[in-house]
């Protein structure tokens, strides 16, 4: 069986062809539509009719708040607050041409995955956090997504290291890898980018731009760029990638106190550098051997992600084989 799987990114949808098998037929990517709802449909309908004869069903990763017996979104950009299927309706009618299909949060999706012969395979808990242009999460018991009452359980971008600076202090702004990139971006000279989205952190003083380093003048400063930066030694940008996995570890042992989880898996595509899960381990470690309270706490293993930038892909996957075909779950 093939199934059509979406993955809403803040950056790019990202698409494949996918069986039971996790082989993929083909994938591919598009501009992301965050602007309006129905720059949405027009991309969603794109990516549809170039496959809906030879797919089964539709399966879809999204971020946000995401409803996923009603398809209510909230916290999802222009189109929070709406009804996917009614917003979809419109430009199919029915939905998808009556295929099968549903969706789910992009972070349950990548624990999804990761429960799906991943990092937390076999394991009876985890928790899993991508780190992208937001923190996603998700908690596992048993291979089975704990979503919450209101579906929000995981939304690990609204928590915050100190209520005095809620914003500033956010885990959206401390330990995403936008964040991340736009630091580093910002020490080497250039402006904050996502301008709207990070600039009153600028504004405010809390970020402080760098003189400009003659290497990096009008260079795009992406995930790859940034951690050469950071590889190179750079003081300004050692400085913020210490702090970036010193926040990260704090997550860690604050969800570790409260689910005492077996694993934590660590993805998004800024897990592909080899230095990361390492780093955060010994920022853990430094946390427990300084405070003799957080040295009470036993904590997970801390590994990588298996599926790393297309977990959500595999756990949306996942997540419709389990609720239409659950007899090819392998």
């Amino acid at each position: 069986m093939k199934v059509l799987v979406y993955d809403y990114g803040g950056t790019f949808v990202k698409y494949s062809v996918m069986d039971e098998n996790k082989k993929r037929y083909a994938s591919g990517e598009v501009p992301a539509p965050t602007r309006t709802a129905e720059e949405f449909v027009a991309a969603t309908k794109g990516i549809y009719d170039q496959f809906k004869d030879e797919i089964e069903g539709i399966t879809i990763s999204f971020p946000g708040f995401v409803d996923s017996e009603t398809t209510l979104l909230s916290g999802g950009g222009a189109y929070s607050g709406i009804y996917i299927n009614t917003l979809l309706k419109d430009a199919f009618d029915p939905v998808f041409e009556g295929k099968p299909w549903l969706i789910e949060n992009d972070g349950k999706c990548g624990a999804l995955a990761e429960s799906w012969g991943g990092a937390l395979d076999g394991a009876d808990n985890g928790i899993v956090i991508i780190l992208g242009t937001g923190v996603a999460g998700g908690l596992v018991q048993k291979s089975a997504l704990y979503k919450g009452k209101h579906y929000t359980a995981g939304e690990l971008s609204f928590t915050t290291l100190d209520w005095n600076l809620d914003w500033a202090n956010s885990a959206q702004c401390k330990m995403t890898a936008s964040a991340l990139v736009a630091r580093i971006g910002l020490c080497v000279g250039h402006d904050v980018s996502k301008k709207g989205f990070y600039q009153s952190l600028v504004d405010a003083g809390v970020w402080k731009k760098g003189p400009v380093h003659p290497d990096y003048e009008g260079v795009e400063i992406d995930g790859l760029k940034a951690f050469e930066i950071i590889k190179s030694g750079y003081p300004a940008a050692v400085e913020i990638y210490n702090e970036f996995c010193k926040n990260v570890a704090a997550m860690i042992i604050n969800l570790g106190s409260v689910y005492d989880p077996e694993v934590f898996a660590i993805g998004g595509g800024i897990s592909r550098q080899d230095m990361l899960i390492p780093d955060i381990i010994k920022a853990v470690e430094k946390f427990k051997k300084d405070s003799m309270l957080y040295g009470l706490l036993p904590t997970g293993r801390i590994e990588r992600c298996v599926y790393q930038g297309d977990a959500n892909q595999y756990g949306a996957m996942y997540n419709y084989l389990t609720k239409f075909n659950p007899e090819l779950v392998k």
